[in-house]
């Protein structure tokens, strides 16, 4: 069946006032024809503050968002339809009272296996705005196109989308004065594989976010091949059954694969190129996050295909079960620095770090100034695009509102972007596919992401543990050094479980007292103080200072363990680790830890190494 457009749906149009939620009614038919139960619908909102939040509704899927571009945020949002929604309004419920523009597209004859999206978060005012690149996309797909810009002035904005989409609905507010709100939305179907994106236009200059996301056709057969295709695995799950019962049986089949480019375009001969050996290592720490050790066969010209400034590898491990299922899990994309490459032996070595490198080589021409009003994460996704482009996609999934004060760098970006991040508590990097992401750090949950354990099905290989109290604290000191002054008194954060091993004395636990003098547990207190130039609450500090102290109070334990191959397996994974019994009658406790370096071997059947921290004191918490 092919993917066909049908039917658009808008609101907030003309709105002259705030609101405090939108509605949106689902079409019934449109110029594509009749809406029917599961067709496929796509919403864009927009609103005009940006430390406004949107509560999701009921069986909607947040695709991205908030999306923060100076003062405006935007949401992308999609559903499968049901017989119960055709014709039936969706609400769009704010945390505060808004400008807000929503657009909504559907579609038929999609699935969401293999769903592609992207998004562009452009906080520098242009006429010519960008879509995201969504890359990989296949043949016949539905592809939706969304603009939510925001101008502060008199004229209400005109968009216009790249020539390949057929334009749909549009919505405008008008505040008599600004700021105004523009959202547009359009559709293609794409008549080859490849990637989407293009430069739109703007009338007058704007700011706003920009979505892509792209929907496979139902039932679009594999291209011909001389064997037997491949069956696609099919699941929502991250990563997808049956990967997490196969990987502890070791029923499957592991390649790796690199890819060469320069400028977006693959290198003609340095593609599909199966590595002899080197490793991938990602870690927590801020900065480059994955680094690419690479030795490859040295054929003929190979050497050269990879030497051009701009040169970019692609990694990616191929699993194939043994019912011949297929999975591809993206494993980083890399900077070639030619100088750390080399060639004899029969083989070429290279190291490369991933796009972090960049940004690192973009320091500042002169001293540069921080936005004052932004917030903080729309200037570090502004500190990104002006290094590397307005087309480079930026994604925001950290929760932060904190706003700039005045603020000024010498010369070195990245460490901005580092510093920046350090006082919202997120975490930036780029991600598997060569996203920039900004995160929240991620704190310990109630379940593993993976179980590491010595048992007949098990997937420890090796084990060595040890205990530390060097970089332990339990105490956070949290103060404002506000370039105006302090924003908020000295904030104080601690670990006040009496049950804890490093209890740090009676108290709520938070605020402007201290931990009740002498009434700290063995370990004593170990105080951690945080400056803050950046946060402007008190509950904003608060936040922070537990941020740290849920990183720092529990980190007397440490592993370095290998386990089977498992190439899905992240820095900052959580990890359940259960070591072998050291004696019939003495019971194995599992410790919870973070993994902080992870080294993928890039040799089929070379382990995983994990470099793990514990992110709780002891056994008490479970």
């Amino acid at each position: 069946m092919s993917v066909a457009f049908r039917a658009s749906a808008s609101a907030g149009g003309g709105s002259t006032a705030t609101v405090s939620s939108l509605s949106i009614t689902v079409p019934t038919s449109g110029t594509g024809g009749t809406v029917a139960a599961g067709d496929d619908a796509v919403i864009a909102v927009t609103a005009s503050t940006s430390s406004v939040a949107l509560t999701v509704p009921a069986g909607w899927t947040l695709v991205s968002g908030p999306d923060k571009s100076y003062q405006n945020v935007s949401w992308l949002l999609r559903k499968t339809l049901v017989a119960g929604d055709l014709a039936a309004s969706v609400s769009l419920v704010f945390s505060a009272s808004v400008l807000a523009t929503a657009t909504m597209l559907v579609g038929t004859g999609t699935t969401t296996t293999g769903l592609l999206s992207g998004a562009l978060i452009e906080s520098s005012t242009t006429t010519t705005p960008k879509l995201p690149t969504v890359a990989s996309v296949p043949s016949g797909a539905l592809v939706f196109a969304f603009m939510g810009r925001r101008f502060v002035g008199s004229t209400i904005p005109t968009l216009g989308l790249p020539a390949a989409f057929t334009a749909g609905p549009s919505a405008a507010t008008n505040f008599a004065g600004g700021p105004e709100l523009s959202s547009l939305a359009g559709w293609q179907v794409t008549t080859a594989a490849g990637s989407i994106s293009g430069t739109g236009t703007s009338s007058p200059n704007t700011v706003g976010v920009d979505y892509v996301i792209a929907y496979p056709a139902t039932g679009t057969p594999p291209p011909p091949a001389p064997a037997p295709s491949a069956v696609p695995v099919v699941s929502s799950a991250w990563p997808p059954d049956p990967y997490r019962a196969v990987n502890r049986s070791g029923g499957y089949f592991l390649t790796y694969t690199v890819d060469a480019t320069i400028g977006g375009a693959q290198i003609s001969g340095a593609t599909g190129m199966q590595p002899t050996g080197g490793t991938i290592t990602d870690t927590t720490k801020p900065g480059v996050r994955r680094t690419l050790n690479l030795e490859l066969p040295s054929t003929p010209g190979l050497f050269d295909l990879l030497a051009p400034i701009g040169t970019t590898l692609t990694v990616t491990a191929h699993i194939t079960y043994l019912s011949q299922q297929t999975l591809d899990i993206p494993m980083g994309v890399f900077d070639v620095d030619s100088q750390s490459m080399s060639e004899g032996g029969g083989k070429i070595s290279l190291t490369a770090p991933d796009k972090w490198v960049r940004l690192q080589r973009a320091q500042f021409i002169g001293p540069a100034a921080g936005v004052r009003g932004m917030t903080v994460t729309a200037m570090i996704a502004k500190l990104v695009t002006d290094a590397l482009g307005s087309s480079e996609s930026v994604v925001v999934n950290a929760t932060s509102t904190a706003v700039m004060g005045t603020t000024t760098w010498e010369k070195d970006r990245a460490q901005a972007i580092i510093d920046l991040a350090t006082q919202i508590g997120a975490w930036c990097y780029f991600d598997r596919n060569g996203v920039f992401t900004i995160d929240n750090v991620p704190q310990i949950a109630a379940s593993a992401d993976w179980l590491i354990d010595a048992s007949p099905s098990g997937v420890l290989v090796s084990l060595d543990r040890e205990r530390s109290r060097a970089t332990t604290y339990n105490v956070v000191v949290v103060s404002s050094s506000y370039s105006g002054g302090p924003k908020f008194p000295t904030q104080y954060v601690w670990d006040n479980d009496p049950n804890s091993p490093t209890y740090a004395g009676s108290g709520n636990g938070a605020g402007t007292s201290k931990p009740t003098p002498g009434t700290a547990g063995p370990f004593g207190t170990a105080p951690y103080n945080f400056d803050s130039p950046i946060l402007t609450t008190a509950a904003s500090a608060i936040a922070a200072g537990k941020t740290i102290l849920a990183r720092t109070t529990g980190l007397a334990s440490q592993v370095s363990l290998s386990s089977a191959p498992n190439p899905a397996l992240d820095a900052f994974d959580s990890l359940d680790v259960m070591p072998p019994k050291e004696r019939y009658d003495i019971a194995r406790v599992i410790e919870r830890h973070f993994a902080d370096t992870v080294t993928h071997s890039l040799t089929p059947n070379g382990p995983t190494q994990v470099d793990g921290r514990s992110t709780r004191t002891d056994t008490y918490t479970g």
